[in-house]
């Protein structure tokens, strides 16, 4: 993180399971803050470093969003920026995973699911990668 100019994307993985509010502790510690993303390129960019990263198959990473109004689309970036670009799965934010509300966001990374003879955006496409879903 030395180095890093103003507004300036920096990234870094954590094999960690936490929720929001831990991730954003831990990102805290760094004068850093959970990923927000403004658009395509930011989310393609976060997942191609997921891929790079080699996040779990079974994983995710945490967004830097959370539910602050009431209703599927009540969420807002914890560093202030403005929620107007999205990239959810079909069916979602669904608001509710076994009766519990949800009020975090994930994003899909599925690299292990990815045909080596694909482009990127190809892949993305046949597996969802880059898609969000709200937990």
């Amino acid at each position: 993180m030395d180095g890093a100019e103003p507004d300036e994307k920096l990234f870094q993985a954590d094999q960690k399971n936490v929720d929001i509010s831990k991730a954003e502790a831990e990102c805290g510690l760094y004068g850093a803050t959970v990923a927000s993303v403004g658009n395509a390129e930011e989310n393609k960019d976060i997942l191609e470093f997921g891929i790079i990263a080699q996040v779990k198959k079974n994983e995710a990473y945490l967004l830097g969003a959370t539910k602050k109004g009431s209703g599927p689309l009540g969420f807002e970036w914890i560093d202030g920026k403005r929620f107007n670009y999205t990239n959810w799965k079909k069916g979602e934010p669904s608001d509710k995973h076994n009766g519990k509300k949800e009020e975090c966001v994930e994003m899909f990374v599925r690299y292990w699911k990815f045909d080596p003879k694909k482009s990127l955006e190809q892949n993305m496409e046949a597996t969802g990668a880059g898609k969000w879903n709200d937990l």
